[in-house]
């Protein structure tokens, strides 16, 4: 059997109350985001304490367009303070022209490493988001005050064997 390596987003948005996790049917791709939505609980005493309660929030991809993509679920809106951090990542990260250049070079290295081991094949999983983005009220404009300083990429070995 052939072993896959899979080419990671170097930079996939995240915080400590988010994941993302890709599904995939033959009509569309759904991402999912974990929402962690915090209920305060008045307290006696200086500090409220906080639980979370997960709240998760699907995506659809619109085929009939490259980079389409919404929220299925209308409530987005209310999380759109834990979601602005995950969108301006986007912005910075994984759509930022500026990343774009290393991030082939990235690829090249490992088609190029893949080609002398053999059972590798590589696969780019690197997603545009930027509608999502746009959804949440950014504008292109919001990378500007922003400056490139270090580029991190990462990839992971993967089972062929996914059973």
């Amino acid at each position: 059997e052939d072993d896959v390596f899979s080419l990671q987003d170097p930079f996939t948005p995240s915080t400590q109350h988010t994941s993302k996790h890709l599904h995939h049917n033959k009509h569309s791709h759904s991402y999912h985001h974990h929402h962690h939505h915090q209920h305060h609980h008045q307290h006696h005493g200086p500090s409220s304490p906080v639980e979370s309660e997960p709240l998760l929030l699907s995506l659809t991809h619109d085929h009939t367009t490259p980079f389409g993509l919404s929220f299925d679920e209308p409530v987005w809106k209310s999380c759109l303070g834990s979601l602005k951090p995950l969108g301006l990542s986007v912005l910075l990260n994984t759509c930022h022209p500026d990343t774009q250049a290393n991030y082939t070079t990235f690829c090249g290295h490992l088609t190029n490493e893949a080609s002398y081991t053999h059972n590798l094949v590589p696969v780019s999983q690197r997603r545009c988001l930027c509608e999502l983005a746009r959804q949440m009220g950014f504008s292109p404009e919001a990378q500007q005050p922003f400056k490139l300083e270090h580029q991190l990429s990462i990839f992971r070995h993967v089972s062929s064997d996914l059973g």
